[in-house]
């Protein structure tokens, strides 16, 4: 007993010894130990997908052989650069109606000059002029109905059609290619065409994480392919239901995307900041000193008395450790150079 009795003097000895010089008080940090609410982080693996409010299907007008395709997957295009051409036996159909159209508008215009003729020399009644009138109308919209559909479909007189971008955008899907012959009855899109200024990075939460997660509810965002850049958002809207296979809800978050870096099928992660109920004491997480399985700290009250104290620690969020054992409200640690005191007072 005596000799544990003078090891421990000469142990309290050396950390009384001890004393911060002028250098070594410039190089540290302090933090102090205070009630802090408790946060929690909750990370959703998720994935970069289109705005689907901008983004377009292209499917086939009428059935046919592609004659030639103008883009490929991933190209930006602009409203009304042509995707592809096709020749259609169909679009013969549509070129008689037109020649058919143009034929009846001529007939109309003449029998219509003629009735005013007639009326003229007292021949013709004004009933017969209305009914004239009416003819050319009719004949009228039907050109210009035919037309209407000539400049949609981008037709032409070669028993062809132009396929056009309908908006900006990039090409991110495309299921088309030169001598592919196309049934009129086809159900899938040719191309895909979104915008990227702003997409959607939808993720997946689990049913027993259901209550961290709401509207709202602030989240940073990394991608596999750009691990250091960090995206602020929010999520932007929780899908209430539940998949039967993963046991998981899917939850949305709109990202700028002025530069087009994040790319539909793009792998994220969403690092989810949710509040708890109560708070509890934190110090900042550069404070704790891990050794052999158990967490310390540097308690610092001046240069000459410092002393390491073991302490019990829950979790870190955010750069703060919350702590459950070891420290009180108000005490001040070591929060920068606290390894070469932890050392300094444990040799």
């Amino acid at each position: 007993m005596p000799a544990c009795r003078d090891a421990d003097q000469q142990s309290g000895e050396r950390h009384r010894a001890f004393v911060l010089s002028d250098t070594m008080m410039r190089q540290i940090g302090v933090d102090t130990v205070r009630l802090t609410p408790m946060h929690g982080i909750l990370s959703l693996t998720g994935r970069v997908i289109a705005d689907e409010n901008h983004l377009i299907d292209v499917f086939p007008f009428v059935g046919g052989t592609v004659q030639k395709v103008t883009v490929e997957l991933g190209d930006y295009v602009s409203k009304g650069q042509v995707l592809a051409i096709i020749r259609s036996g169909e679009v013969a159909e549509y070129e008689r109606q037109l020649a058919d159209a143009r034929s009846d508008l001529a007939l109309a215009q003449k029998n219509l000059a003629v009735q005013r003729d007639l009326l003229g020399s007292k021949l013709a009644s004004e009933r017969d002029v209305l009914s004239a009138q009416r003819e050319l109308a009719k004949a009228e919209a039907e050109l210009n109905r035919i037309e209407e559909i000539y400049r949609i479909y981008g037709i032409t007189n070669k028993s062809e059609y132009v396929v056009r971008a309908p908006i900006d955008g990039f090409v991110i899907r495309k299921d088309v290619n030169t001598d592919m012959t196309l049934r009129a009855d086809r159900s899938s899109s040719m191309f895909t065409v979104a915008r990227l200024n702003e997409v959607w990075v939808m993720a997946d939460v689990y049913e027993n994480d259901i209550s961290k997660v709401s509207p709202g509810v602030a989240a940073e965002i990394t991608t596999v392919a750009y691990p250091d850049s960090l995206i602020l958002a929010s999520v932007d809207k929780v899908f209430n239901v539940i998949d039967d296979r993963t046991r998981t809800m899917a939850v949305r978050m709109r990202v700028p995307n002025a530069d087009a870096k994040l790319k539909p099928g793009m792998a994220a992660v969403a690092k989810v900041r949710y509040s708890r109920p109560g708070e509890m004491l934190s110090v900042a997480a550069s404070s704790v000193v891990f050794d052999a399985g158990k967490a310390y700290v540097v308690v610092y009250r001046d240069r000459r008395n410092l002393r390491v104290q073991e302490v019990g620690i829950q979790e870190t969020v955010e750069g703060r450790t919350y702590v459950t054992s070891g420290l009180n409200t108000g005490d001040v640690v070591l929060s920068k150079g606290q390894l070469f005191v932890y050392d300094a007072l444990t040799d």
